[in-house]
């Protein structure tokens, strides 16, 4: 259906041509056909995540391909559609260490069985998504809102923050291990 939709919205507003629909390939969880030379071409992607940690969005992010969302609250509304290995086991972080006092009112690991309580969970969780802090990855709210983004996105600036942003974290990253290493190596 999405395929269709964005197709036909573009057609009646005369942008047909100028917006290309490339679907990967694909069944399931699995999906691929692209390679990472040819998504570093594209000018942006819109990133539909069916998963809270997809790693799509990260290996997108460190090409430095401009990537667009959709919000919090439609990314919660479609993780419940596809779980998480962690779906089967609700709670589970509340076993890890029950001497240990929660600090989120939610367990990370919703149920998926019942969406009206736990949708609640699913937004709470889906706004430390990575995919809404990283700076330079936008979001969207509805088709007309991802087409005029489009419009305003300027690709070649939003690579550049998100390349300025993979290189800071390269450091940082680095300068946690090192420590850490040290620190494990004293022991």
């Amino acid at each position: 259906t999405c395929p269709h939709v964005l197709r036909a919205f573009a057609a009646e507003r005369g942008e047909a041509g100028r917006y290309r629909l490339i679907l990967p390939s694909g069944t399931g969880h699995m999906v691929s056909g692209r390679t990472f030379s040819e998504l570093a071409d594209f000018a942006a992607v819109v990133l539909i995540p069916w998963n809270i940690e997809l790693t799509t969005f990260y290996e997108l992010y460190t090409i430095g391909t401009p990537t667009l969302l959709p919000t919090p609250a439609w990314c919660a509304r479609l993780w419940a559609k596809y779980p998480t290995a962690y779906g089967n086991h609700p709670y589970m972080h509340a076993r890890a260490d029950p001497s240990q006092p929660t600090v989120h009112p939610f367990s990370p690991y919703p149920s998926f069985h019942r969406m009206t309580t736990d949708f609640p969970s699913m937004l709470y969780w889906t706004h430390y998504s990575d995919f809404y802090r990283y700076p330079g990855a936008g979001s969207f709210a509805s088709v007309p809102e991802l087409f005029a983004m489009l419009e305003r996105l300027d690709p070649p600036a939003v690579s550049r923050e998100m390349q300025r942003w993979n290189r800071r974290a390269v450091v940082d990253v680095t300068a946690f291990w090192v420590l850490a290493l040290d620190k494990l190596l004293k022991q």
